[in-house]
């Protein structure tokens, strides 16, 4: 019986590990700021209040993307 156990909970390692695996492998995409110099707020991509121009219109936006080589 305690042999059949660690057959299942093996098993069940073995499948978290394969997954784990895969997902370590696959690349991770660069995150992307959007900064207002003006109020200092940072967006990501998805943030409709930066997209959508609440900022003012003369201020430049600066892109900043999250990448081990600026730790």
């Amino acid at each position: 019986m305690e042999c059949e156990y660690l057959k299942r909970c093996f098993g069940s390692l073995k499948e978290q590990n394969r997954l784990l695996q895969k997902e370590v492998e696959e690349p991770v995409p660069a995150s992307v700021l959007t900064i207002c110099p003006r109020c200092e707020r940072a967006a990501d991509a998805t943030d409709n209040a930066v997209k959508e121009g609440t900022a003012p219109r003369s201020q430049s936006r600066m892109t900043v993307s999250s990448s081990s080589s600026l730790c």
